[in-house]
């Protein structure tokens, strides 16, 4: 008689573990989903900002130089960005960058009109 009871706690733990398991396996996908896409939006932000970085060490460097042409890549931390190229048109630059954050890019075409009173951005 004990040996049945062991039996029927045995069985009852088994049926209700499996109907359990993937309850809670299908509860916790949407929050595997969010941590990805929180994880993906931090990645896309600091390769915004790799990005702009970039576009801004062009205006100095611009200011320096303005034959300025790009392609050169600048170590930011442990990170890096690339400007791509600059290219020049009268008085108006366009400024290629890049960067890349856990396999996350962003390509930046930022124009810049060089006049008397300086730098004036058109487009970011």
């Amino acid at each position: 008689m004990k040996r049945d009871r062991g039996f029927v706690a045995l069985i009852s733990v088994i049926l209700i573990s499996s109907l359990l398991i993937p309850s809670v396996l299908n509860s916790s996908e949407p929050i595997y989903e969010a941590l990805i896409n929180i994880y993906r939006s931090a990645a896309k932000a600091e390769s915004e900002i790799l990005a702009e970085s970039c576009v801004e060490v062009t205006f100095v460097r611009l200011a320096q130089n303005p034959n300025y042409s790009g392609s050169s890549t600048i170590e930011v931390g442990s990170s890096s960005c690339e400007i791509v190229s600059v290219k020049k048109t009268g008085n108006q630059y366009d400024i290629f960058t890049g960067a890349t954050s856990s396999k996350v890019s962003t390509i930046l075409n930022s124009q810049v009109f060089w006049g008397d009173n300086g730098l004036k951005i058109t487009s970011p």
